[in-house]
């Protein structure tokens, strides 16, 4: 097994270690199957999943996109404001339960930061991931599979002033509760 350098949590910062491929292969930006980012995480996805989605890359994006009852938003978006001291710590490579229920939504990326100081007028942001240039962020769960936040370098349409810009911010949001009754 090939070996590659990715960052591992430390108290203050992010410092370089040498791990074996399989627990690392989330550190590469592209290409990553929802089989070997479980492996890096230590979960399992359900088995129907892992059956039809094991073997597909990860989908790796720089725009909004859904998870179950998550969705992930680049910032700027108007509802969502980053606290003007906000505090960042790196993601840890066994990921971040960023929201917790039957099962988690569990985020991780080498070089990639983390901050739960925001402000949402809806009440419904969690934290902030900052993916710099040359990282991606991923997004798993047990029923959804996974999701790719892409840094800077994979921008290749849309906002294409990202694809310039030092990192891309990205807000993870629960779902909006509906409230009313479904009229057919």
């Amino acid at each position: 097994m090939t070996e590659t350098t990715i960052l591992e949590e430390t108290e203050t910062e992010a410092a370089p270690v040498e791990v074996e491929e399989a627990e690392a292969s989330f550190a590469r930006a592209v290409g990553i199957t929802l089989d070997q980012l479980s492996q890096a995480l230590g979960r399992e996805v359900y088995e129907h999943v892992a059956r039809e989605l094991g073997s597909v890359d990860v989908p790796v994006l720089s725009g909004p996109q859904s998870q179950g009852d998550v969705r992930i938003r680049p910032l700027p978006f108007n509802a969502v404001t980053l606290d003007r001291n906000a505090s960042w710590k790196p993601l840890p490579s066994a990921g971040i339960a960023t929201v917790s229920g039957q099962h988690d939504h569990v985020i991780t990326g080498a070089g990639c930061l983390w901050t739960t100081d925001v402000r949402d007028r809806d009440g419904l942001a969690v934290g902030v991931v900052r993916v710099p240039a040359g990282s991606t962020a991923y997004m798993w769960h047990a029923e959804h599979g996974g999701a790719g936040m892409a840094g800077p370098q994979d921008v290749t349409s849309g906002n294409l002033a990202l694809a310039d810009a030092p990192y891309i911010d990205y807000a993870i949001r629960r779902q909006r509760e509906f409230q009313g009754l479904v009229a057919d």
